[in-house]
């Protein structure tokens, strides 16, 4: 059984995860894109080519959700593919020009939000922070693998 404390954290980080869906979700409402797809766009805002299954990996979805993704975005023009040289089967995608365009605006909305998340942490607590954010999502992803395999 919860500690009070404990009870206490465990409800504060689902309104905190709640705020940020919703946060994160108007904006890329405002952009014309879903949660997802503004995850996908800024995935490929870091890199200049990457395959469906490297999207997979980042996301943590599985490859059909992915490829749905990257369908949709193609379709709205966000997205451009080619031939991998070395292996053919292997698609390579890359952001078009309205993609990174888009993607601009996307970046200046995350880092506005991020920079007011963090507005009242100083640089040496929100290393901490993040030190311990890895720690329970560790945790939690082991939680949910060990119940996936048993």
């Amino acid at each position: 059984m919860l500690n009070r404390r404990e009870d206490e954290l465990g409800r504060l980080i689902l309104k905190l995860s709640h705020q940020i869906v919703k946060n994160r979700g108007r904006h890329a409402l405002a952009a014309g894109l879903t949660a997802s797809q503004a995850d996908c766009m800024l995935f490929f805002s870091s890199r200049d080519e990457a395959s469906v299954t490297q999207l997979k990996d980042y996301l943590g979805v599985t490859h059909q959700t992915a490829q749905g993704l990257v369908q949709r975005m193609t379709a709205k023009g966000l997205l451009t593919s080619r031939r991998s040289p070395q292996d053919s089967r292997v698609v390579l995608l890359s952001l078009s020009a309205q993609g990174r365009a888009l993607t601009e605006q996307l970046t200046h909305s995350r880092e506005h939000t991020v920079g007011q998340l963090l507005w009242d942490i100083s640089p040496r607590e929100e290393e901490e922070l993040l030190r311990l954010l890895e720690l329970v999502y560790r945790s939690a992803r082991s939680t949910y693998e060990e119940e996936e395999s048993g």
